[in-house]
């Protein structure tokens, strides 16, 4: 590989051309496309994407689209979630070669940051993975077109004395359980506002039990007051009517009472009086016979002369008169 003309101490940048006669090779990127060499860098697309906080239970452990078949899907980072996603490229470092793994402009933007930037050491051949958080308001989009991350080529002034050598055969194992054992959000704000989301139905729920249980016991004491009111205004008016009726009869009774004695005592006066009315009514009569004389036309005797006396009529109350007593002329 030839150097650059643009040369520091013997360090250069490898350009877009230059990547994309490496890739020609069989060496820098494997698996890649040619048209993601852009610049003086290779772009990665996505691969498979861990969730942070996830185990193999979960419904979405892992989203797979290493298959070619997922064109139109994709996944969603949420405000403050921790997503791993292994990039579907891999790389094959010369022993003269190191890469800086870098973040794209367009991903911080929308404030989805790469938190693992860091060096591809020389002759490292493998997988690379991305760690994301969003530190955003929104939920950003990911899609198996989407550049997560960029490496650039930087070539050394000879090749490393030590180039990495470990192979990494359970890449994807070691990315699963680092997802799972990671928390879904970034200091685990989500699992604290899943918490505290927790907390408050919990607390409405309790709040409301104690309320309601509360207002049954006001309730319950509120009829028994009730109830006890309404019976004693009853006894109340009950003693009011009873003792209403009592002073009422009371009088009734005491002017039968005394109408009966009343009544009583006129008769008895009457019983010890006898027949005092009748002889007042024959005294009044032999008065008024002495003092009145009705006069009676003679029809029979057409001479002139005093008329013959005539006897008083007498009257259905009185009695006959005593022989001692005569009429006068």
């Amino acid at each position: 590989m030839e150097r650059s003309k643009g040369t520091v101490g013997g360090v250069s940048v490898l350009s877009d051309a230059t990547i994309r006669e490496g890739m020609g090779r069989g060496r820098l990127i494997k698996g890649g496309e040619l048209a993601r060499a852009v610049h003086c860098s290779y772009e990665f697309v996505p691969g498979k994407i861990y969730p942070g906080g996830l185990t193999e239970s979960d419904k979405d452990f892992v989203v797979d689209w290493t298959d070619g078949a997922a064109a139109n899907r994709r996944f969603l980072v949420h405000p403050g979630a921790m997503v791993w996603i292994r990039v579907r490229e891999q790389v094959c470092m010369p022993n003269d070669v190191c890469g800086l793994w870098l973040q794209t402009n367009t991903l911080s933007r929308k404030g989805l940051l790469l938190i693992n930037a860091s060096l591809v050491e020389p002759g490292y051949e493998g997988p690379l993975s991305c760690h994301f958080v969003n530190f955003g308001k929104a939920p950003v989009e990911i899609y198996p077109h989407t550049a997560l991350a960029k490496l650039l080529f930087v070539k050394l002034d000879r090749e490393a004395a030590e180039p990495f050598k470990k192979v990494l055969d359970r890449y994807d194992e070691m990315i699963a359980g680092l997802a799972a054992h990671s928390a879904k959000s970034f200091l685990q704000v989500t699992e604290m506002a899943s918490r505290l989301e927790a907390a408050r139905e919990a607390a409405e729920k309790t709040i409301k039990e104690r309320a309601d249980t509360e207002f049954q016991r006001l309730k319950g004491q509120l009829d028994n007051d009730s109830q006890k009111r309404r019976m004693d205004e009853s006894s109340e008016i009950k003693k009011d009517i009873t003792d209403y009726l009592k002073k009422t009869f009371g009088w009734v009774a005491a002017a039968i009472v005394l109408f009966g004695l009343l009544n009583a005592g006129a008769q008895w006066v009457g019983s010890k009086l006898g027949g005092t009315d009748e002889a007042i009514d024959q005294r009044i009569e032999r008065a008024l016979a002495k003092h009145v004389v009705i006069g009676v036309p003679a029809a029979s005797n057409p001479l002139p002369g005093p008329a013959a006396p005539v006897a008083p009529v007498p009257t259905a109350s009185s009695s006959p008169p005593s022989p001692a007593t005569s009429t006068r002329p």
